[in-house]
């Protein structure tokens, strides 16, 4: 029974490699010619460097070899062995000329499109952590930078659109003709190394300054990752609990709820929408968040500071994939009153929730992730609306008067989805 090679396996075997027509070794220029093909023939499918190499290249040496030596009559498969054949292993013609290839070819890096956003998607290229050297390199490279800082407004390039449009800045250093891969390395014939593209050395670059989330996607149905610290010293603030009347006034009656308590706080609270420190970098289609371990961390300390001054805490927390407020990540807002310290030493703070009805049921338990910072509540087991639902806290809003040049407000990093 022959063996077959279908193109697209043929395709697969060569598209990736790099044929050099005007440097075979001595051993396949032989083989070669044993069935009839010399330099000249190759040359009639190489660039003109002499070079094989990318997909369309592999997919005309297919169809070259499929008509110089098969004769199977398909233009999708070539015949590679037969029990019948005389030539030594049974090979067919066609098999000894894609064997020999098949040992000359050098394997270049390239990279596709949807492998490079897969990569990349749990974490963000950090722009802010690029050198005035990576820059001048970047620029020098060709990288249009003007393009690449507008990728995201916050410096990290981090969702499938800002990854797919950052493969397409990359790839336009690179001068293979497919949108869809770009070629990371090249062969160095004389030396037999391989040395980077331009686009090899824009990803390297950039790579250097991508940052994996520490958070990654959690959905916390229990409290085995809870921080535990019995030296957290409690705060308790008397905040008198508002219900909402609608499904869309939560930051109005948590705005009510600091009111209450104190009406000349409750003016310094934020007015608008992004003035508020964004503790996450992004949701799945879930709605469980992904963020840095020094932002979640920053979040808490916002809140710590303004509880240890005797204030209540507005934050906003994401419970689905849902995108109810314009930030797009965000779904609910509760009234942070007080931290404290559980029977299991595990720290965590209490807050009102204008989505309970009834002052006994509105009191919830933010717990800290001791991983990354994040503040979550698991979901309970019941069938009861809100208390099924998981929270993850995604912002805090802090106080005019209290804000701290270091908190970065308004940061619109709460507007990225992953998918």
């Amino acid at each position: 029974m022959s063996d077959r090679i279908t193109r697209t396996d043929f395709r697969a075997l060569f598209q990736d490699a790099v044929i050099d027509v005007n440097d075979l070794k001595p051993e396949t220029q032989r083989a070669l010619e044993s069935v009839g093909l010399s330099v000249d023939d190759l040359r009639s499918v190489a660039d003109t460097s002499g070079k094989i190499t990318g997909q369309l290249a592999a997919d005309q040496l297919f169809l070259f070899l499929d008509d110089r030596l098969d004769y199977d009559g398909s233009l999708q498969t070539i015949i590679e062995s037969d029990p019948a054949s005389p030539l030594q292993a049974g090979l067919t013609k066609a098999g000894v000329a894609i064997q020999a290839l098949s040992d000359e070819r050098k394997l270049s890096g390239r990279i596709r499109a949807k492998d490079f956003v897969a990569r990349h998607t749990h974490g963000g290229f950090d722009l802010s952590r690029l050198t005035p050297a990576d820059t001048s390199r970047l620029k020098a490279l060709g990288l249009d930078m003007a393009a690449l800082g507008r990728l995201d407004s916050d410096n990290l390039v981090s969702d499938s659109g800002a990854l797919q449009r950052l493969f397409v800045l990359i790839d336009r250093l690179d001068k293979d003709g497919s949108p869809q891969t770009l070629a990371t390395t090249t062969l160095h014939r004389a030396e037999e190394t391989f040395v980077a593209t331009a686009s090899g050395q824009a990803m390297q670059i950039l790579d250097n300054v991508f940052r994996p989330y520490d958070q990654q996607f959690t959905s916390y149905v229990d409290l085995s990752r809870a921080l535990i610290d019995t030296s957290v010293s409690p705060v308790s603030i008397d905040v008198k609990h508002i219900p909402q009347t609608d499904a869309t006034g939560c930051l109005d009656i948590s705005t009510d709820m600091v009111k209450s308590f104190d009406p000349d706080a409750a003016a310094q609270l934020p007015a608008g929408a992004w003035d508020a420190y964004y503790m996450v970098r992004g949701e799945d289609s879930n709605g469980s968040i992904v963020g840095f371990r020094d932002e979640f961390q920053l979040g808490r300390e916002i809140v710590d500071f303004t509880l240890d001054h005797g204030r209540p805490v507005i934050v906003g927390l994401s419970h689905s994939a849902e995108h109810f407020n314009l930030d797009a990540i965000t779904d609910h807002f509760v009234v942070i009153t007080g931290r404290r310290v559980d029977e299991e030493g595990r720290v965590y703070y209490d807050f009102q929730d204008p989505a309970t009805s009834g002052q006994e049921f509105s009191q919830g338990r933010f717990y800290v992730d001791k991983d990354s910072g994040m503040l979550f509540r698991p979901p309970a087991c019941t069938t009861d609306y809100p208390f099924f639902l998981n929270y993850q806290v995604t912002q805090v809003r802090p106080y005019a008067d209290m804000v701290k040049p270091e908190w970065q407000l308004a940061r619109r990093n709460g507007s990225s989805v992953i998918d």
